[in-house]
This record gives structure tokens, sequence and C-alpha cells, in this order.
């Protein structure tokens, strides 16, 4: 059992782990894990715990030198107002959205749902709901007065009950996996990333919805930091 005083020591701090030994800094996620909240920044969490799996090679990850044995690295926490907090919805059963749905839903509509960016969605509709470009106009033009395109007649396929470009864009592809274009989700990434700082944000602070790596624990506070490679870090501890 934690002592509150080492409790409240390690609120302070976020983690990371890693099977890599010998990090000067923590970089954004080179790899494409096929998700968009591994593209967004680096992964840190409120409880060790969590850190110390990934530390030991969670997922069957291995350092350059082939080995599962690495280290919790630590970082001061960010301010409150620098974090978006990130909405997942309880539902009827009491689980929680998967972190990886609200995730990307929030970044996609953040973008798709911008006045600057109409244009973006639009494509994206038409795209991934084969409707023409008015249609795709409408359907605009219905969310951005908060109002459902939910009459299947008018809009067959496209149509849909929620009223936000939020609960429009998870129903249909909250991993943006039918991208118009090629190179598409990674200019949706990086207008996310200015409308992000134009606020002030440097992360996203959410509940950790996997299995694996909430088992046990006692907080499933997660974070993703956008520009990880300014923090300053540390080693916690060294996995044996």
């Amino acid at each position: 059992m934690i002592s509150f005083k080492n409790f409240l020591n390690e609120s302070q701090w976020m983690y990371h782990g890693s099977v890599e030994p010998n990090l000067t800094t923590i970089q954004a996620n080179k790899t494409d894990y096929g998700t968009i909240d591994s593209k967004i920044g680096a992964h840190f969490a409120a409880d060790p715990d969590i850190s110390r799996k990934f530390a030991k090679g969670l997922y069957n990850r291995k350092n350059s030198q082939g080995s599962s044995n690495g280290v919790v690295y630590k970082t001061k926490s960010l301010k409150r107002s620098e974090l978006q907090v990130i909405r997942q919805k309880r539902y009827k059963h009491g689980g929680l959205e998967s972190d990886q749905g609200a995730i990307g839903s929030h970044v996609i509509s953040t973008v798709l749902g911008h006045p600057k960016h109409k244009e973006m969605f639009k494509s994206w509709v038409k795209y991934s709901r084969g409707v023409n470009d008015k249609t795709a106009e409408e359907i605009h033009d219905h969310l951005s007065r908060g109002k459902a395109p939910a009459d299947k007649e008018k809009f067959g396929v496209a149509a849909h009950k929620g009223n936000s470009f939020k609960s429009y864009i998870s129903n249909f592809d909250s991993g943006l996996h039918m991208e118009p274009e090629k190179g598409f989700r990674e200019k949706v990434i990086s207008h996310y990333h200015d409308i992000m700082k134009a606020k002030g944000k440097k992360g996203l602070v959410y509940q950790n919805t996997a299995p694996m790596e909430k088992e046990g624990v006692r907080s499933t506070k997660n974070y993703i930091v956008f520009e990880p490679e300014n923090l300053k870090i540390e080693k916690h501890e060294e996995m044996k």
C-alpha cells in the first residue's frame, strides 16, 4: 500500500515507460500503430505502474539490444490549463468509451468541424459515405447549426441522428481509416496541432481503457503530450 505522502509526490509527475534504457528525450511515436492517438504525441501515465508494464516490454516490445528490461522515466506534470480533457461516454452496461475511439473522434472533429476546414470535411464525407458535393454541403450545414442530418430519404447512408461533428464522425470513422486522398490523416493531425497550439494546449488527459495496461493499477489517468521532446526527463526506475 502506497503512503499518502508518496501518493501526493507521485501526482506531481507524469511517467513514461520504455524498453530503451538511455533516453535523454522522449520523442513522439514514429511507428504507425494504425491509431490516431499513437500519432499525435507521446503517452504518459499518472500511475507509474502503467509505465512499468511498458518498460518491461508490454505487447512484446524490445529495445535495440533485443531486451525487454527498460526504464520508467518521469517528468513534471503539465498544468491543468495546458491539458485538453477528453470526454469518454459511459455506456448503460457501465463500460467506458475506448480511449482510442474518443481521442480519434476528438481529433478529427476538431479539424473537420472547424469553419476553416469545411472543404476537408466535405471531401471526407463524400469519400466515406459516397455522397455528392451538394449533399456533403447540406450535411455540413446541418452539423454547423447543431442539427442532425437524420433524414434517410434525403441523406441515404450518410444520415445520422447525431447533431455534432464529433458524434457524426465517431459514428462512421473515429479512426479516419477512410481517407479521401493519401496523406489526408497526416494533414488532419498537422491542423489539429495548430488548433491546439492556438488554444494554449500542450496535451490531452484521458482515462486508459486498455485491459492489459490498466489491470491492477491505482489510477487510469493518462496523458498525451504533443511536443514531448521539450520536456525535461529523468530516470524514475530501471527494470531488472
